[in-house]
């Protein structure tokens, strides 16, 4: 079953990409502490949407612009894949950059669309880097981390290239 799981999700990857998957290992750096801005204090963006209205658990941004910053984290660990997902929502943009992680490996991709009328993007990862502070994941346990994602556009954007980075703090469930 575990390898039934690692092949489903790896499929799905190269079906979402287009293109070769790479499986990148991760850096463990136990002494950083991935310290996230106003973390744990409550996020609210002014509009009546209940994902808006939340609290802090990342500090990441689109090429280090603070109107595209994404604050909010989710995770689901199944068998020995971890799944994170920091993600935001708000009038303007919806950004979704979702980590996988498999033993010492992970993917990674990030998505974004924006308000008004639906653009097809495609973007090409250039270099991605995912930094965690442990590799034991606990279910209720908080993992905290550093990933980053850099990417060629290849059609839809108004930027040559994009880059998401930034530390998260996630509880795995």
């Amino acid at each position: 079953m575990k390898k039934l799981s690692f092949y489903f999700m790896l499929f799905i990857a190269n079906v979402s990409c287009a293109q070769k998957v790479t499986w990148n290992k991760v850096v463990v750096d136990k002494n950083s502490s991935f310290t996230v801005n106003n973390e744990g204090k409550m996020y609210n963006s002014l509009i009546d949407v209940s994902e808006t209205n939340g609290f802090i658990k990342s500090d990441v941004m689109v090429n280090g612009d603070t109107t595209r910053r994404i604050v909010y984290t989710k995770s689901e660990m199944k068998n020995d894949t971890l799944k994170i997902v920091i993600h935001q929502t708000d009038p303007a943009y919806h950004h979704t950059y979702i980590i996988l992680i498999f033993k010492n490996r992970y993917l990674m991709d990030y998505k974004f669309l924006t308000s008004g009328e639906a653009v097809n993007r495609r973007l090409k990862p250039i270099q991605t880097k995912l930094i965690l502070k442990r590799l034991d994941f606990r279910k209720g346990e908080e993992l905290r981390g550093y990933a980053e994602y850099k990417a060629k556009c290849l059609e839809g954007c108004w930027e040559d290239s994009i880059v998401v980075k930034g530390n998260f703090i996630v509880t795995i469930n």
